[in-house]
C-alpha cells in the first residue's frame, strides 16, 4: 500500500532529458571536481579530469543547476528541455561571493536576491565554544539574542522578535507560543546544513509571523551518491559540567535516500564570574529526527518527523552552591513534534509542490505560588505535582506553490492554509481555548534585464480567530517591490515591503497569571492588525580577496503591539497586572561588515562588523523596551595546512564589544558597555575533529541589554573551558 500510495504522488511526468558540459577557468583550463547538483532532484555529479560532465534521464522541464567548487564563484544556469552541451567558466574567488539561497522565494544566488538573506554555514557556527546554534547566530549582524542562561534563547532581528520572527524548521513555519518572553525557540542541533535570515519583511512568502523576517533551518543535504556516512559527536563545558552528545546517519540506495539523528544535552548551574551559581540555570535536552525521500520517474517525495524535549529552569537567585542537576521550581517542559511531507513534480515547464505539515507543541510550567494570601483563599486547588499551566499548541499547515523557471524570469503563485487549536489542561489558565483558522494567497516574480533583476509580488490574507464566544477576523494584504543591480565587482540593493502581523490568540486572549513572569497578564480582544513598511538600500563590494557590506534600513510599524505594566498596578491576585496596548512605532539603523582574506595570507580569514538599530514609540515619545544595544564584533581565523601530525589546523580569536544602551524606555534600566572574547583551536585528522575553546576568556562580568536576568541582575556565564569532538565514518 505504502509503495502505490508513492507512485500514485510521482505519477506528473517522464524523465527523458539529458544535460552535460564543460567547465573550464577563465585562462580555458579544464576543471576536475567541480560539484554540479540539481537540488530539486537530489541528483548531482562531479566533472571528469577533461571538466566535462553528464547528467541521464532528467525530467522533461527546465531545472536549475547549481555549480559548485572551493576557491571560485558558484553560480545557478538554467538548462532547457534538451538543451545543447554548453560551455561554462568559473571565476576565481578566494572569497566565496555568491552562496546558494532557498528562502527568497526562488533558488537564486544570494547577492542577486532583492531581500537581504543572510547565509551561514553549520560548520562556521559550530566552531565556537557556544553551547548552542541560537546563541551562535548572535554574531551574525543585525542579529541579536534574547537569553535566559543558556537554555532559553530567541532570535531578535533588527529590534523584533517573538511572534514577528517566523521560524522554520525542516521546511515547515514553527508554532511554538513564541509570544511569551521566556519561551525559547529549540530546534534539534543535529542534521543541519546551514541557517538563511532574511532581515525585514518576508510576509509576501511566509505571512503573519514574518513581518520582521525568517530565520530558515535547513536540513542537511542528501547524499548524491549510493553510500553511507555516520557522525558522532561529544562535547563538554566546563563551567556548568554540561555535556552533549549526537548521532547522524545518511544514506542512499538506488532512488530511495535518509537521513537520522539523535541528540542528548545536560547542563547543572553555571558559575557567573564571581564564582557564584546561577540558581536552576540547569537544563536538559533531548531529540530525535528523520528525513526519508524517494526519487522516481515522475518527481520527488520527501518526508520528515522530529521530535524534541526540554527540561529548563527559570532563573531568579544566585546561589553559593552548584547543587545537583535536578529541575527545581520554576521549571518550563516543553515537548515539540513535527511531521512533514512534500511531493515536487512537473507539468512541462511548471513545477508544482504540495506541502502539508503537521506539529504539536506542548508546554508545561512548573511553579511555586507567589502570594501566600492569594492561595490561602484557594486552598485545595494547587496539587504541587501538576503543573500550573499545561498548554497544547495543533498547528496543521498546507502549502501548494508552483514554479516557473526561465532564462529571463521566474515566477511563483502559492495558496497557504493554516488550521491551529489550542487546549489547556493545566490547572491555571492563561491563553484560552481557541481556534485559529488562515488562509493566504501570493505572487511573486523575478525578472532579469542583464544585469538588473527586479522582484514583484503581492498577497491577500485572512485570520479567522474563535475563543470564549468571540469570533475576530483578520484581513490583511501585503506587497513587495525590490531590485539588485550588478556592476563589475559591485552590487546595489534595494527593496520597499510591506508586512503584516495580526494579533496572536495570547494578546488577545490572555488572562491570568503568568508565574514565569511574575505577574498577572491580561489581553485585549479590540487589537487589531499590525501593518509595516520597510525601506532596505544595501551596497556590496568585493574583489578576489576582499568584501564589504552596507545595509540601512527604515520600518514604520502601524498599530505596534506591545505589553506594559498597567496603571492599575495589581490584579486581585497580588500579582503585578499587565495588559496590551497598540501604537504606532518606528525602527531603524544598519549593519556593516568587512570580510578580508589577506593576498600575502590566503588561509588567514579576517571578519569584521557593526550593527546597529534604534526604536521610537510615537506616542509615548520615547524608545521602545528590549531594543539592542550597538554591537562590534571581529573574527579571525588561520588554517594551517598538513601541521604536525593534522591535515589542518585551525585557529580562531573573536572579540565581541557591546555599546552602553542608555535609550531606554520608561522603567527600563540601562545598561553599561562590556568587553567579551573567546578563542578556539580545531584539528582536523582523517575522519576526527577535535577542537578546544575558551568562552569568556577574561571572565568578564556582563549582562546583556535584551538578557531576562537583568531585572534579577544576573550576569552571564564566567569563563568556560569547551571540548569537542566528532568521528566520521
Amino acid at each position: 500500500m505504502y509503495k502505490i500510495l508513492i507512485n500514485i504522488l510521482l505519477l506528473n511526468c517522464v524523465f527523458s532529458q539529458n544535460i552535460s558540459g564543460t567547465i573550464q577557468n577563465e585562462s580555458g583550463k579544464k576543471l576536475e571536481g567541480v560539484n554540479i547538483v540539481i537540488p530539486v532532484l537530489n541528483r548531482g555529479t562531479s566533472s571528469d579530469t577533461d571538466g566535462m560532465f553528464y547528467i541521464r534521464k532528467l525530467p522533461s522541464t527546465s531545472l536549475a543547476v547549481h555549480f559548485t567548487m572551493i576557491g571560485y564563484e558558484s553560480q545557478i544556469l538554467i538548462f532547457k528541455i534538451n538543451s545543447e552541451p554548453i560551455t561554462i567558466t568559473m571565476l576565481k574567488s578566494v572569497i566565496e561571493m555568491e552562496p546558494i539561497v532557498i528562502s527568497g522565494g526562488f533558488v537564486n544566488s544570494q547577492d542577486k536576491s532583492a531581500f537581504k538573506i543572510s547565509s551561514i554555514e553549520i560548520k562556521n557556527l559550530k566552531f565556537s565554544g557556544d553551547p548552542s546554534l541560537n546563541i551562535s547566530l548572535a554574531n551574525e549582524p543585525g542579529i541579536e539574542i534574547i537569553k535566559m542562561g543558556s537554555s532559553i534563547t530567541k532570535p531578535v532581528i533588527r529590534g523584533l522578535t517573538g511572534n514577528r520572527v517566523m521560524i522554520l524548521y525542516q521546511g515547515a513555519k514553527t508554532a511554538n507560543q513564541a509570544w511569551g518572553e521566556e519561551h525559547g525557540v529549540f530546534i534539534p542541533e543535529e542534521g543541519i546544513e546551514k541557517i538563511e535570515i532574511i532581515k525585514g519583511p518576508a510576509s509576501l512568502l511566509y505571512g503573519s509571523e514574518a513581518m520582521g523576517g525568517i530565520i530558515n533551518f535547513i536540513p542537511k543535504k542528501a547524499l548524491i551518491e549510493d553510500k553511507q556516512k555516520t557522525k558522532i559527536s561529544f562535547s563538554g563545558f566546563s563551567n556548568s559540567t554540561g555535556y552533549q552528545s549526537s548521532l547522524i546517519n545518511q544514506k542512499k540506495r538506488k532512488s530511495w535516500f535518509h537521513t537520522f539523528g539523535l541528540g542528548y544535552q545536560n547542563y547543572a548551574d553555571y558559575i557567573i564570574p564571581n564564582g557564584q551559581f546561577a540558581n536552576n540555570s540547569r537544563y536538559t535536552n533531548h531529540y530525535v529526527f528523520g528525513n526519508w525521500g524517494v526519487s522516481k520517474t515522475g518527481g520527488i517525495v520527501r518526508g520528515a518527523y522530529s521530535s524534541s524535549y526540554t527540561l529548563a529552569g527559570l532563573i531568579d537567585t544566585i546561589s553559593s552552591e552548584q547543587g545537583d542537576r535536578k529541575i527545581e521550581k520554576p521549571w518550563q517542559e516543553i515537548g515539540d513534534h513535527f511531521n512533514t511531507l512534500e511531493n515536487t513534480f512537473w507539468i512541462k515547464d511548471w513545477t508544482i509542490q504540495p506541502f502539508i505539515s503537521y506539529q504539536l507543541n506542548n508546554r508545561k510550567e512548573f511553579e511555586d505560588e507567589h502570594n501566600d494570601e492569594y492561595d490561602d483563599e484557594h486552598d485545595g486547588e494547587h496539587n504541587e505535582e501538576d503543573p500550573a499551566l499545561d498548554m497544547s499548541l495543533r498547528t496543521v499547515r498546507i502549502d501548494l506553490k508552483s514554479f516557473l523557471n526561465n532564462e529571463d524570469f521566474n515566477l511563483v503563485f502559492g495558496i497557504q492554509g493554516m488550521y491551529q487549536t489550542n487546549t489547556n489542561d493545566g490547572e491555571e489558565i492563561l491563553v484560552l481555548d481557541a481556534f485559529t483558522n488562515d488562509i493566504g494567497i501570493f505572487t511573486f516574480l523575478n525578472k532579469k534585464i542583464n544585469r538588473l533583476q527586479i522582484q514583484a509580488g503581492a498577497r491577500g490574507d485572512r485570520r479567522n480567530v474563535q475563543f470564549n464566544g468571540s469570533n475576530l477576523n483578520f484581513l490583511n494584504y501585503t506587497y513587495s517591490l525590490g531590485s539588485t543591480y550588478n556592476f563589475k565587482n559591485q552590487v546595489y540593493r534595494f527593496n520597499f515591503a510591506k508586512g503584516f502581523r495580526a494579533p496572536n490568540l495570547y494578546e488577545l486572549s490572555a488572562d491570568g497569571e503568568h508565574h514565569g513572569a511574575n505577574r498577572y497578564e491580561k489581553g485585549n480582544s479590540n487589537l487589531i492588525s499590525e501593518d509595516n513598511l520597510e525601506v532596505d538600500f544595501s551596497i556590496h563590494i568585493h574583489s578576489l580577496h576582499f568584501s564589504l557590506d552596507l545595509a540601512v534600513f527604515n520600518n514604520n510599524i502601524q498599530n505596534y503591539i506591545y505589553i506594559k505594566k498597567s496603571a492599575d498596578d495589581y490584579s486581585h491576585t497580588g500579582l503585578p497586572l499587565y495588559e496590551h496596548y497598540q501604537h504606532n512605532a518606528q525602527l531603524n539603523g544598519g549593519e556593516f561588515g568587512i570580510d578580508i582574506h589577506p593576498h600575502f595570507s590566503h588561509n588567514t580569514h579576517i571578519k569584521f562588523s557593526y550593527s546597529m538599530v534604534r526604536g521610537t514609540n510615537f506616542e509615548m515619545d520615547e524608545p521602545l523596551p528590549m531594543i539592542p544595544a550597538d554591537h562590534l564584533y571581529c573574527e579571525i581565523i588561520h588554517d594551517y595546512l598538513d601541521s604536525w601530525i593534522f591535515d589542518k589546523m585551525s585557529t580562531k580569536l573573536d572579540f565581541n564589544y557591546y555599546f552602553e544602551q542608555s535609550k531606554i524606555a520608561e522603567n527600563e534600566e540601562h545598561t553599561d558597555a562590556y568587553f567579551v572574547t573567546n578563542i578556539g583551536v580545531k584539528l582536523n585528522q582523517n575522519s576526527h575533529e577535535l577542537s578546544f575553546h575558551i568562552n569568556n576568556l577574561f571572565n568578564t562580568e556582563y549582562t546583556p541589554h535584551i538578557s531576562l536576568l537583568k531585572e534579577v541582575a544576573i550576569n552571564e556565564p564566567g569563563r568556560n573551558f569547551v571540548t569537542k569532538y566528532s568521528y566520521n565514518f
